[in-house]
């Protein structure tokens, strides 16, 4: 009887060895060579992508493999030292079976799972995929998953949840196709830049009202000159009475170039356009550069008086894809 509970002592710290090497060995393993192995037709590698692809599922089967085992462990060192040390066999279970589980248990599979995640996890791909598979049967992890559901109501985190775990895997494979050569840093950062664009509005990127630098129809050209000297900008919005009734823009070189009796603010005025505040950043950006706009107003959504907030440039949209330029 000892003999048959102790080789299931060792079985359950080698089933907990199974679940901690795994939950490394899936966060490290590439998922560039996971995709490309499934779509080969490799049977292995279409386990893996099948696990990978229910990252919340399969950390409910890991931990909860993981402890049970953890239980199992215990159960079976307090049966084996109660048959010897009836009385202290909880106190000397708990001495022995701790440094065991967390030596061989969880740091050494760990370590080894890290070092060569790959090979390893196409070893473990099958096993863990069944296991997977039984646990959704019984329907243990779709109570633990109403239980975490539950929790994301409470603190409202639950919301935009797809929009987040696709971009979170799309960052993934990102770094991983870096880390593989695949990619350069600077075009990783392009393409984490132009997942996050979808969601923004002209109101997060725009440069509010009382901190854009506009002329007055009727300024001369030494105070063209003198704005052109402290500002390093191209164009100008144009304001008739106040900043509050912008009418157009101008381009301050072209105005410039001209000679001084044709020099002129009003009559070198351009169209302005307008875009609200709600306006995604990705559409004002097509809009602008299909219709030849460098420039536009922002105003607020909603408001009937159509009242100014702040002002787009395209070269401000095109850093939100590409970062900082120096010219433009």
């Amino acid at each position: 009887m000892i003999l048959g509970v102790l080789l299931l002592f060792f079985l359950f710290v080698f089933m907990s060895a199974f679940f901690s090497g795994c939950e490394t060995g899936l966060y490290s393993a590439s998922k560039v060579r996971i995709n490309v192995g499934a779509e080969s037709g490799e049977k292995r590698y279409k386990n893996l992508l099948e696990l990978i692809n229910e990252p919340a599922e399969l950390i409910f089967t890991i931990l909860t493999g993981n402890n049970i085992a953890t239980l199992a462990v215990s159960w079976c060192g307090t049966f084996i030292f109660s048959a010897y040390w009836p009385e202290n066999a909880e106190l000397i279970n708990t001495c022995a079976a701790a440094p065991l589980l967390f030596i061989f248990g969880e740091v050494v599979p760990k370590t080894l799972f890290l070092s060569r995640p790959e090979p390893l996890m196409l070893k473990c791909s099958y096993p863990l995929l069944l296991i997977h598979r039984f646990l959704g049967k019984i329907r243990i992890r779709g109570f633990f998953k109403k239980i975490s559901g539950f929790f994301e109501r409470i603190f409202d985190i639950s919301s935009d949840n797809e929009y987040y775990r696709i971009t979170s895997r799309m960052t993934k494979v990102f770094d991983a196709t870096i880390e593989e050569g695949y990619l350069s840093s600077i075009q990783r950062s392009i393409i984490s830049r132009t997942s996050a664009i979808t969601r923004l509005k002209v109101s997060q990127v725009m440069i509010r009202k009382e901190e854009i630098v506009s002329v007055s129809i009727d300024a001369g050209r030494d105070e063209l000159l003198e704005i052109m000297q402290k500002h390093p900008f191209t164009r100008l919005p144009v304001y008739r009475i106040n900043r509050n009734d912008m009418e157009g823009y101008v381009n301050i070189y072209e105005l410039l170039s001209k000679p001084e009796t044709d020099f002129s603010i009003a009559g070198s005025m351009l169209k302005i356009h307008t875009y609200n505040t709600n306006e995604p950043v990705i559409s004002a950006m097509k809009d602008m550069n299909e219709n030849g706009r460098q420039i536009a107003l922002v105003e607020k959504a909603g408001s009937k008086s159509k009242r100014i907030v702040g002002l787009i440039t395209l070269k401000d949209l095109a850093e939100e894809l590409t970062g900082e330029l120096e010219a433009f």
